[in-house]
């Protein structure tokens, strides 16, 4: 059902493709983005989806902070805007820096597996779903 970024064990999507101090994720990724709404919209019968952003190490801790929050808020948004069905809630977007790594932050692929938003499916009811 849902592959790529995404694994249904673990209840999450992870999104990376974030440019260094980019607030958005580029094209490459948008597609994976409509496939997400997509599948949320057929399978999903209702719940909530929350959204993590997470930075590299680049910055200071407070900017990372911020970037990370504007990651994670663009991303929801870009849900709705995929048109997520409304038995679908927005639930809790936050952002966590830098404190979080995926990676080493010593390398551009660390530094750019580090650079993401987790999109977490904890509370969502599933329907046609084995």
């Amino acid at each position: 059902m849902l592959g790529g970024p995404c694994s249904m064990t673990e209840k999450k999507c992870v999104l990376i493709g974030f440019r260094v101090g980019g607030k958005v994720i580029n094209e490459n990724e948008i597609s994976e983005l409509k496939e997400i709404v997509s599948v949320l919209n057929e399978f999903g019968e209702g719940g909530t989806v929350d959204f993590i952003g997470h930075t590299d190490s680049t910055g200071t801790k407070k900017y990372n902070q911020k970037l990370s929050l504007i990651r994670a808020r663009n991303v929801a948004r870009l849900f709705r805007e995929f048109g997520l069905k409304d038995a679908i809630s927005i639930g809790k977007i936050s952002g966590k820096g830098e404190d979080d790594p995926v990676d080493l932050n010593e390398t551009d692929q660390g530094k750019y597996s580090n650079r993401r938003v987790e999109i977490l499916f904890n509370n969502l009811k599933w329907k046609n779903f084995e």
